[in-house]
């Protein structure tokens, strides 16, 4: 099922900081699976909508779609097209890199392969991206006729544990035991989506920062138009390479930075104040942190310190 019975399109805001379009959309779904684990004709509506926001100055458009789940025993996923057909390989960032993949996946023993790979920062194929904010499931999908494209799960519906028999294993994953609470009916569903177009891993991954960490505002402290107290510092990072974490270890702050690219970057970072290198449990590096000239190798880490006491 991909066709909604129904749409309305409405303009929220005009501009010119931003533009908001709301789409709701209707879907006739299958109730659920059948004693015979085939889907059901009986059908339920479920409604979507989706929130598509242009901010003023971001290469990126901004996705909310919001659902109440509805039906049992199946996937949602929406779908984004990308610009190409018959693409070979897709790429996602997570584990502190970005991993390309192809349309066959790995199987195991009695297990079929399926191709549904994660993401922790963005998906893409060719040159689109989908930013994520959380851990999600993504597939590169084709439909004839039309470009190829990046299906994201938005929710995932189940009533067992595992089943006995199953079309796509030799053995059962685990016992038949059933689970109500995860077919999540009438939970409400809530996913924060970006989408890019025209921009390589490096674009997306900067992107991605943007994306993931709306501007905080909070109650100040010292003087008013005067120095910043010593445990509050600017910290600018203008590069490939990502501030991953930033954190009070004692008397000490710790900045980690990643870079998930396949390939040598410069860090590209500034901050006042005598910073030292460190490994992952907080152990100095040599002497002195000259942030100039620092390059963090593919795939790497780099952790920095300086006392703030």
């Amino acid at each position: 099922m991909s066709e909604p019975s129904s749409v309305e399109v409405s303009v929220v805001e005009e501009g010119p900081l931003r533009g908001r379009i709301r789409i709701r959309r209707t879907y006739d779904l299958p109730v659920s699976l059948d004693p015979d684990r085939r889907r059901s004709t009986r059908t339920v509506p479920l409604e979507t909508e989706t929130t598509i926001e242009l901010r003023e100055g971001e290469g990126f458009l901004r996705v909310g779609i919001d659902y109440v789940n509805t039906a049992s025993d199946h996937r949602l996923r929406v779908l984004v097209p990308v610009d190409g057909t018959g693409l070979d390989s897709s790429r996602s960032a997570g584990q502190y890199g970005t991993t390309v993949r192809g349309r066959e996946a790995e199987g195991g023993w009695g297990e079929f392969p399926l191709p549904t790979y994660p993401a922790y920062r963005f998906a893409a194929a060719g040159s689109t991206a989908v930013l994520v904010q959380k851990l999600s499931e993504y597939e590169l999908v084709s439909a004839p006729g039309a470009p190829d494209a990046l299906a994201v799960t938005l929710s995932r519906s189940v009533g067992m544990m595992s089943v006995n028999v199953h079309p796509l294993r030799d053995e059962p994953a685990g016992s038949e035991i059933p689970v109500p609470g995860a077919q999540y009916l009438g939970v409400a569903v809530h996913t924060d989506l970006a989408i890019m177009v025209g921009a390589d891993d490096a674009g997306a991954v900067r992107a991605g920062d943007l994306f993931r960490h709306d501007p905080l505002v909070v109650r100040g402290s010292g003087e008013v138009d005067g120095p910043l107290p010593e445990a509050a510092f600017p910290v600018e990072v203008a590069g490939d390479v990502v501030l991953e974490s930033a954190r009070r270890v004692g008397s000490e702050a710790e900045l980690r930075f990643v870079n998930y690219l396949g390939e040598e970057r410069d860090l590209a970072f500034a901050s006042p104040g005598d910073w030292m290198r460190v490994d992952l449990a907080g152990e100095a590096q040599g002497g002195a942190f000259d942030a100039a000239a620092a390059r963090v190798v593919g795939g790497g880490m780099l952790s920095i310190r300086r006392a703030i006491d």
